[in-house]
């Protein structure tokens, strides 16, 4: 058959202040607009150009309407926001794959404007951030991807709107294995899912 990831989301409670207001504060069409954006993703791991098609399969969704105890976000902060998500995600995730409720990579989704502290200025363009290959250990399966947020200016960057599927894809892929396109490889370095500025 052909490959299966398991994905374990978390919907962050950033992302569930944002978005509910949209809906209501009707959560099933929340988790419906959580299914319809794992969809994007899997349409994009099964186009032809990939090769291999690879199933995507949620078996874990919570949404955080309180942020837990044990994952704090560092107002998105994004090496110390990783981290503390693969702790949280390793910690939460049943061991071993023959368990129907184990997931193979945590996502966690958030409605925070993810930034690094580069030569002590604050750099907002981080989108998501994830462990290249890291999936094939517990502590490294691991993925953190803005969703719907709009810079200082209030203007949206690519992680809202429909191009956020092309942003988690991005991230899944590293921690599938995959770099940035044109990064000791052939590929071109604009216009694909690897591309340096998708993520």
């Amino acid at each position: 058959g052909r490959p299966m990831v398991e994905l374990g989301l978390f919907f962050d409670e950033a992302a569930y202040k944002l978005f509910s207001p949209f809906f209501k504060n009707d959560d099933v069409k929340l988790k419906n607009m959580l299914l319809a954006y794992i969809n994007g993703v899997q349409a994009l791991y099964h186009h032809p150009s990939a090769g291999t098609k690879i199933d995507l399969m949620l078996t874990h969704l919570e949404i955080f309407k309180t942020q837990p105890s044990d994952l704090p976000h560092y107002a998105g902060e994004r090496s110390n926001l990783l981290d503390s998500f693969c702790v949280y995600n390793e910690k939460h995730n049943p061991p071993g794959d023959k368990d129907p409720k184990h997931w193979d990579m945590g996502l966690y989704i958030s409605g925070l404007d993810f930034y690094a502290v580069e030569n002590g200025k604050k750099s907002g363009v981080t989108m998501g951030l994830a462990t290249v290959g890291g999936v094939c250990q517990a502590k490294y399966a691991c993925v953190i991807a803005e969703f719907g947020v709009t810079n200082i200016l209030g203007k949206p960057y690519p992680s809202a709107g429909f191009t956020s599927v092309y942003v988690l894809a991005h991230e899944m892929g590293h921690n599938l294995g995959m770099h940035h396109d044109s990064s000791s490889n052939s590929c071109p370095k604009d216009g694909f899912i690897m591309s340096p500025s998708r993520g």
